[in-house]
């Protein structure tokens, strides 16, 4: 018997000795990476290599984040533009940021059928084509979601506003998936 407790002991004991950090070479990995922690200035860099900076548009604020710094968005006209690029239409891709929404919806209306865009990539009114989005709805619907080539979306709730969420969302193979 208490030779068993010590092989469950050296079986925990390796279990746990293997628990570290990994690292994420960003050269291969990552399409685009916005900290928005740079705390001035009209322009959001890209740190991955692929230069893809960001332009401030309709006057987002900086202010302090969950880490350093952080923009704030008004939820009616503020955005970051990214240029377009080829890169960003993968068959394959996922997209991790944080948000503290300080209301659950935004300006819009109340009613189920009102929303906020969080984070697109092209317009969702063209058409869809190549294009996704985030969205939070008044109800506190939270969706990750496309119409290439018919609307299809992963959904969560968002109910508690005032509170920092770290979202994951993930399309591979047709399908959609959403993490918080």
């Amino acid at each position: 018997m208490k030779r068993l407790g010590f092989i469950g002991l050296v079986v925990v004991g390796l279990v746990f000795s293997n628990l570290g950090y990994a690292q994420i070479d960003l050269k291969e990995a990552a399409v685009g990476v916005w900290l928005f922690d740079e705390g001035q200035g009209d322009k959001a860099k890209d740190s991955s290599p692929n230069g893809n900076d960001g332009i401030l548009k309709e006057g987002p604020e900086w202010v302090k984040g969950k880490f350093g710094y952080a923009l704030r968005f008004d939820g009616k006209d503020d955005y970051v533009q990214i240029p377009p690029s080829s890169l960003f239409n993968s068959e394959k891709f996922t997209v991790v940021f944080w948000m503290f929404p300080e209301t659950i919806g935004g300006n819009n209306p109340p009613g189920s059928g009102s929303s906020t865009l969080v984070v697109t990539n092209g317009n969702p009114g063209d058409g869809g084509g190549g294009n996704w989005w985030f969205e939070l709805w008044n109800n506190g619907n939270f969706e990750f979601k496309s119409c290439k080539p018919d609307c299809s979306a992963a959904k969560t709730s968002i109910n508690v506003p005032n509170k920092w969420y770290f979202i994951a969302g993930s399309f591979e193979g047709g399908t959609y998936k959403l993490y918080v």
